[in-house]
Formats: structure tokens, C-alpha cells, sequence
């Protein structure tokens, strides 16, 4: 008694239902409601970002304010050491006609 067997073929993806074509025309209230609830969170993320960069601006802004005072009081500072007269300090240390420096000679 040899049974004959059929094999079923394998169920393909065309063969599965799915919800495919029908177009939701109504959204259920709780899935609106969180929607709304995810917006409102990113918006308030977004809002502390912002107030956290503009901190960050003011606090850079602060310290370019101290380097450029601190940059004059050091100028100032230089320029009381400087002679009065620009004159003096033209030529100093070389003689007229004569370069700066020593003169090099290479052995070969």
C-alpha cells in the first residue's frame, strides 16, 4: 500500500494577506494624542538647546571682552617703556650703510 503524497508548494509573499490598499481615512484618538505628546517634547528639547546655546554665546562674548581688555593693558603697558621720540628708536644698534648680522663663511 504505497500512499501517494502531495506536497503543498511553499506559500510565496503574494499569497499572504496583508492590509495593503486600504487607506485609513481616521486616525484613533490615542495614537493622535501621542503624536501630539512627542511633538511637544521635541519642542521643549529644542527650546533648552537654545537657551543652552545662547549661554554658551554670551559666556564666549564675556571672555573675547576680557581678552581685548587684557590685550590693551598689556599694549599700554609696552608702550610706556617705548622712548617718546620715534627717532630714537630708528637705526639703534647698526651702523649707517652696514647690515645687521653677523657675515658667514662656509669652509668647503
Amino acid at each position: 500500500m504505497n500512499r501517494i503524497r502531495r506536497v503543498m508548494p511553499p506559500r510565496g509573499l503574494a499569497q499572504i494577506p496583508t492590509r495593503r490598499g486600504g487607506e485609513r481615512e481616521s486616525v484613533p484618538a490615542h495614537k493622535a494624542y501621542l503624536r501630539i505628546s512627542f511633538l511637544e517634547l521635541e519642542r521643549a528639547r529644542h527650546a533648552q538647546e537654545i537657551r543652552t546655546g545662547r549661554a554658551r554665546i554670551a559666556a564666549l562674548l564675556a571672555r573675547s571682552n576680557e581678552i581685548e581688555a587684557e590685550k590693551a593693558q598689556i599694549l599700554n603697558m609696552v608702550r610706556a617703556l617705548l622712548p617718546a621720540d620715534p627717532s630714537d628708536r630708528i637705526g639703534r644698534g647698526a651702523e649707517p650703510g652696514r647690515p645687521r648680522g653677523g657675515r658667514f663663511r662656509y669652509a668647503y
